[in-house]
């Protein structure tokens, strides 16, 4: 009885770890995937600002040119 007992505990605390496991796995995904996106969220930001300032330097040089 004992000897089934103790497998039976044995089953349930692997059990367990799995399931913790299982877990971390989850957050270390769900964190490496929210810093992916920020990193694509911030070269975009960069992407957006280097045209925005060129657009701004078009106008200029425009302005300059042709007025």
């Amino acid at each position: 009885m004992d000897l089934v007992e103790n497998g039976k505990m044995e089953e349930e605390a692997c059990k367990k770890v799995d399931l913790m496991l299982a877990r971390i796995k989850k957050l270390i995904e769900d964190d490496s995937n929210q810093y992916s996106s920020k990193r694509q969220i911030s070269s975009r930001l960069i992407e957006n600002a280097a045209f925005q300032r060129r657009e701004f330097l078009n106008k200029k040089l425009f302005l300059v040119f042709y007025l």
